[in-house]
């Protein structure tokens, strides 16, 4: 893990693939309660850069602060229990999509973001 790039706090629940699913598959009388429900949860998104075999990523990682809030330096403190959600989320690093799924992946940053290649010698 390289640098924390983003530490934001939002109201209701992180949208991932799973969790939309379970909102399409709700009944309107679920889905309303849920809203109400939901309307005051909250949590904290720490947004890192990751590097695997020399390629940069970006990975999100997210807790609930409804009952309990979290450190004005959480991302930072949260640094060795994210990574092993990464190498848990990825099968050891070995499928980085594996748990995109669940709201676990290793999105690739673009080649812009990193430092330019040296250039080749003229001699």
């Amino acid at each position: 893990m390289v640098d924390v790039l983003a530490d934001e706090r939002f109201r209701g629940q992180r949208l991932t693939p799973a969790f939309a699913a379970i909102l399409e598959n709700m009944s309107p009388e679920s889905l309303e309660f849920h809203h109400a429900e939901s309307h005051a949860s909250t949590y904290r998104q720490c947004t890192y850069t990751v590097v695997v075999n020399g390629q940069r990523y970006r990975f999100v990682d997210d807790w609930d602060t409804t009952l309990e809030d979290k450190p004005d330096d959480w991302c930072e403190q949260a640094r060795a229990e994210v990574a092993t959600s990464i190498r848990t989320a990825t099968a050891q690093c070995t499928d980085l999509h594996r748990g995109a799924y669940w709201g676990s992946d290793l999105v690739p940053l673009p080649a812009t973001d990193r430092p330019p290649a040296a250039k080749p010698s003229a001699d």
